[in-house]
């Protein structure tokens, strides 16, 4: 994934989610809460977006992301 453009990165983490659904959510225990999302390492923050998106589709109020490392590279932000 390092190699991909954000869009790329968007449009392969997009299909994740239309097609293998690998977060199990009851939308019912979300709806209308806050969420926050820890990551241990901020990249481009595609990763970060692509769990936003779906917990928003799921009816979460407000998503806050929290990141323990940033990238040193400027390349993975292209």
């Amino acid at each position: 994934m390092k190699q991909l453009t954000i869009q790329q990165k968007v449009t392969v983490w997009t299909k994740i989610y239309q097609t293998a659904n690998p977060v199990a959510l009851d939308p019912a225990s979300v709806h209308g809460r806050d969420v926050v999302i820890i990551d241990d390492l901020y990249q481009s923050g595609i990763t970060m977006w692509a769990y936003a998106k779906a917990l928003m589709g799921a009816g979460v109020r407000n998503v806050f992301g929290l990141v323990c490392v940033k990238s040193m590279r400027d390349s993975d932000n292209q």
